[in-house]
């Protein structure tokens, strides 16, 4: 599967919280559940315009990554999805040390607002 650098720079921003929120103990689906575009902006991204987040959120809703609710010109109901997890899982077997390290990277080459 293809996605922008903005769209996985979001993608392993929410799933290293749904594995931080697993490692924590919280439930599969509390876990992977993040609310709207604005929440993710001001819990993950805040130096993010709530726009991009709601736009990216739309493609990776796109690519079967997450599920999304729309209303509002928003992105609500964020929720990582089966495929978006199991996606995840296939490309940092080695959990979060490895989505860290990723992230990492990702800000020091493209996205230095991460």
């Amino acid at each position: 599967m293809k996605i922008s650098k903005d769209c996985d720079a979001l993608i392993c921003v929410l799933y290293r919280e749904y594995l931080t929120r697993r490692t924590k103990g919280d439930s599969i689906e509390l876990s992977s559940y993040f609310a709207d575009d604005a929440n993710i902006r001001d819990q993950f991204m805040p130096k993010w315009r709530v726009d991009d987040i709601a736009n990216l959120c739309w493609r990776l809703y796109n690519h079967g990554l997450l599920d999304v609710t729309p209303g509002d010109d928003k992105a609500n109901n964020v929720c990582l999805t089966e495929d978006g997890l199991i996606y995840m899982e296939e490309r940092f077997p080695m959990g979060l040390k490895a989505v860290l390290e990723h992230l990492g990277q990702l800000a020091a080459l493209i996205v230095p607002w991460l």
